[in-house]
């Protein structure tokens, strides 16, 4: 329940004052190591940590995300291609317990923890290979 709360302060305070390439990647990283360590953990104390530095992270990601995405790319075509984004972002949401749960009920949860930073890593790589936003810059 705090997790919404800070991450909507921390985001209003960052959003503008960083480059979004790197707040994506280091957002990335800080969910990689959030599942690392609750992956490790055995304390309940600690996999709560865990468990809110991931939600932190990731809901400092999506608003970096969302107007990284919408820096990249022309006006004519921001708002189709910023939809079909969302859409596929929803879709993926949707599917990923129908993936996760039954990978972690056949093969244990270090199989499906590993797919997990598998995908926040392919993240990183797409960001970094992808061009710079407009962050700091008018659009004018």
């Amino acid at each position: 329940m705090a997790g919404p709360v800070l991450a909507s302060i921390l985001a209003g305070v960052y959003l503008d004052r960083v480059e979004r390439r790197a707040a994506l990647i280091a957002f990335s990283i800080g969910m990689i190591a959030a599942v690392v360590a609750f992956a490790v953990t055995t304390q309940p104390l600690w996999i709560m940590i865990a468990a809110l530095a991931f939600q932190i992270m990731a809901l400092l990601h999506v608003p970096t995300l969302t107007i990284y995405a919408a820096e990249l790319f022309p006006t004519s075509h921001r708002g189709r291609t910023s939809a079909a984004a969302w859409s596929i972002n929803r879709v993926a949401s949707a599917l990923a317990p129908l993936i996760l749960l039954p990978l972690m009920k056949s093969q244990g949860v270090w199989p499906m923890y590993l797919l997990v930073i598998v995908a926040l890593l392919v993240g990183i790589g797409l960001v970094a290979m992808a061009p710079n936003g407009r962050a700091g810059r008018s659009v004018d």
